[in-house]
């Protein structure tokens, strides 16, 4: 990717503009820190084999500062040992967590946890004995990091039991949302239900067809027919592409697929308009991280139902300004709550979520940044 490229991606996805041009320099060992290149021993791997290709850079453009904010600790004894680097981290989440210990140990099956290693007791137990391997050595690289910054209360409650960190270089710092450009949309709300998520399986768009079958099915047939759901969202490969496939078809089983849009990579402008029109925004993917998603549909004026967990419970959503839930029978009663709320008190709650979207602006990152880097940098 050229600069040029990279700034019409920047403008086109994400609506912002490059101030200066930015050196973009290619790397040939990106294929290490690729999933695909491991089938088994995943995490593992591909955390060791961000070690090489972090080299590369170090070799190819040696810095005075290293940044990662794409999770490879297993980088950071080599900057700050080798290359003699300040090493800055900014973690949105841990390449292992607690809660995926318990899920493995308590054989839950789940995305990253297959039903054939969770109904069997022999497979479940040799790896909660790698993952808590595995944990032991992300603290140990973890603590080599001179300033660790994350983005949500969730994040920071992990690293602080996995790495152990010296309390004075973990700071919690909100990701930048842009506030700024949604609040200045042109808001009409229209009965519909907006959900904006790439389309991987943790994000579960499974249960929000299923609960917004089960709400229709609640709701006055002459309400009902009125409402519709957007799924917005991008793929990353073959394997994304038949899970839309998969979902669309699931909407037929479900007999709600002429009130279900699918958009896949939907232009910013465009996103910027659908957010403008719903009157719901959609979240259902259990411990997110942070949940910037569910900040710009607050800045949108969309009332937020989010999963009760991770971010989402911890910082975003308060009581007054929208809506938390965990089922399909509790996403199905808010969105229906929502929906028959009076203009007034529907009104007042998308105000109150627009407010509260304004303690996750570019502005209080910049700060955040600022006030966490100028004390490793003194």
């Amino acid at each position: 990717v050229g600069v040029k490229d990279l700034r019409g991606i920047v403008e086109r996805k994400f609506g912002l503009k490059l101030l200066r041009d930015v050196e973009v320099v290619m790397l040939e060992n990106i294929r290490w820190v690729e999933a695909s290149s491991w089938p088994r021993l995943t995490l593992l791997l591909q955390s060791l084999g961000a070690v090489p290709l972090a080299w590369e850079a170090l070799t190819t453009a040696p810095p005075d500062i290293f940044i990662d904010s794409m999770g490879y600790a297993f980088t950071y004894p080599l900057a700050r040992y080798i290359a003699s680097c300040k090493v800055i981290s900014y973690t949105h989440y841990p390449t292992v967590s607690t809660d995926m210990l318990e899920a493995v140990s308590s054989r839950k099956a789940a995305h990253n946890n297959s039903s054939t290693i969770a109904s069997s007791r022999v497979l479940s137990t040799l790896k909660t004995i790698y993952y808590k391997a595995f944990a032991l050595l992300y603290g140990l690289v973890g603590r080599c990091s001179h300033l660790t910054m994350v983005n949500s209360s969730w994040t920071y409650n992990h690293i602080k039991t996995i790495w152990h960190p010296d309390p004075d270089t973990l700071v919690k710092v909100y990701p930048p949302c842009d506030c700024t450009q949604l609040r200045d949309i042109r808001v009409d709300k229209e009965p519909r239900i907006i959900s904006v998520a790439q389309f991987r399986p943790e994000k579960d768009h499974k249960l929000q067809l299923k609960a917004f079958a089960r709400l229709l099915k609640n709701l006055p047939k002459d309400v009902s027919q009125t409402i519709s759901l957007d799924l917005v969202g991008g793929v990353r490969g073959d394997a994304d592409k038949a899970r839309v496939e998969e979902l669309k078809n699931l909407a037929k089983e479900l007999n709600i697929d002429e009130s279900v849009n699918f958009y896949v990579d939907l232009p910013y402008g465009d996103l910027k308009a659908a957010l403008g029109r719903s009157m719901i925004g959609l979240h259902t993917m259990w411990n997110e991280h942070f949940g910037i998603g569910i900040v710009e549909y607050m800045a949108s004026g969309c009332i937020p139902l989010a999963h009760r967990s991770g971010g989402p419970l911890m910082d975003i959503v308060a009581d007054d300004c929208g809506f938390l839930a965990e089922t399909e029978e509790e996403y199905a009663s808010a969105m229906e709550r929502i929906i028959l709320m009076s203009s007034e008190d529907r009104a007042a709650m998308s105000h109150r979520a627009r407010e509260r979207s304004l303690r996750f602006t570019e502005e209080v990152f910049r700060e955040g940044v600022g006030r966490a880097v100028a004390k490793v940098m003194e």
